[in-house]
């Protein structure tokens, strides 16, 4: 990666601590008096470097923590994707960075003035980052040649005024039990086959989402348009899940059956269905979401269970379920499917694990008695100590 030496120029910082850990920064910008006085010097890195930091767009595929230090609403309006917001105050906020080996790289940006940029960058330093870097361009250099995150508040408006066209990338039974109203379906996996139906004008404003800033298929659809030519395209990485937890308007619930006349409760409810020792869920293909979180804690599972991560290498290795094999989806068929094994497919969110077991379905090739998949939102660490929450069944 080609860098060259980026000298604060026109700023002062100094970096005072307080109580409880924390710091206060001020800055003194001398410009206009024509003083000059270094503070530190860092790299710079262009548009290439910070595109292949930002790995699949995804936070967890990043490769580097990007920091956009401008205000909340405008990170809000428009940002590099995967990246954090931090905004430039005498105090800044620390905290999203969570637990980022501070031996790794670390790019800082702004509307492309540098000035806050690099006290930022001092701001990073005093605390013991190693590898800080500014993308001088910012913003302004990377929204002429990518796509943009933006967030909920952009979509609600877009969506207010029909004023965009929403695609939905996650899975079709997904978008089925529930999306935007008006989205269309592109599934990820679909994309090329679906290309016909994309709007002829190329500057129309399309805004592609999924579920939530671990889910690369919005990502993936975005790119996908950028790379035919569509230049005003922007991703919703807080996603479905954001858009429903806001309490705006969906698709769920339809229409309801007529009422039936009330019939004698039974005696005892019906037992629990499990086949090869694996209790299924509500949805097709699923295990029950709430006894497989159980099991897996308890290190219970079935010897025969095979867990196979259907994510891609580079998030696999950045922390799994112990135990688990990577096969990332693109790559995944029915060969990889032994006879003698109980398959589980598992990944971030659910949508690509319930994406591959509808791909091994659909090959026709594999006894779908023994494959299934978890539904359910996992984050692990690279020790292999993971969070787990089912998600609620498609119904």
């Amino acid at each position: 990666m080609k860098v060259k030496q980026f000298r604060l120029l026109a700023v002062t910082a100094a970096l005072v601590l307080a109580s409880g850990g924390g710091f206060t920064l001020s800055a003194n910008a001398e410009a206009q008096t024509g003083t000059v006085q270094t503070q530190a010097a860092f790299a710079t890195v262009g548009f290439d470097a910070v595109k292949k930091a930002t790995g699949d767009g995804t936070r967890p595929g990043a490769k580097a923590m990007i920091i956009d230090v401008r205000a909340a609403e405008k990170y809000q309006a428009g940002t590099i994707p995967s990246s954090r917001n931090v905004p430039f105050s005498d105090k800044p906020d620390l905290a999203v960075l969570g637990n980022w080996d501070k031996a790794r790289e670390v790019i800082v940006f702004d509307d492309g003035a540098e000035g806050q940029s690099v006290t930022m960058a001092n701001v990073l330093k005093a605390q013991g980052y190693a590898d800080v870097k500014i993308y001088a361009e910012g913003l302004k250099g990377w929204q002429a040649k990518s796509y943009l995150e933006v967030g909920t508040q952009v979509v609600q408006a877009a969506f207010n005024k029909n004023a965009a066209v929403l695609m939905d990338a996650r899975p079709y039974p997904r978008f089925l039990g529930g999306t935007i109203p008006g989205a269309l379906a592109v599934p990820d996996s679909d994309v090329e086959k679906l290309a016909s139906r994309f709007p002829i004008n190329k500057n129309e404003p399309i805004i592609t989402f999924c579920s939530g800033f671990d889910c690369d298929k919005s990502h993936a659809i975005a790119g996908y348009l950028w790379s035919n030519g569509y230049r005003n395209v922007q991703v919703y990485a807080a996603g479905y899940p954001a858009w429903k937890a806001a309490g705006l308007q969906t698709t769920e619930g339809g229409a309801k059956p007529a009422a039936k006349p009330a019939s004698p409760a039974p005696a005892a409810s019906a037992p629990a269905k499990f086949v090869n020792g694996i209790k299924l869920g509500a949805d097709e293909g699923s295990v029950d979401g709430q006894w497989f979180k159980e099991q897996l804690q308890a290190n219970k599972l079935p010897a025969e269970v095979l867990l196979i991560d259907v994510r891609k290498e580079g998030v696999y290795n950045n922390g799994h379920i112990n135990g688990a094999i990577n096969k990332p989806v693109a790559d995944l068929s029915s060969a990889d499917i032994p006879k003698d094994r109980i398959v589980v497919f598992v990944c971030m969110t659910g949508s690509t694990a319930l994406e591959s077991y509808m791909k091994i379905q659909k090959e026709g090739k594999a006894d779908m008695s023994r494959v299934y998949y978890f539904d359910a939102n996992i984050k692990c660490n690279e020790k292999g100590a993971c969070e787990i929450e089912p998600n609620e069944p498609l119904g």
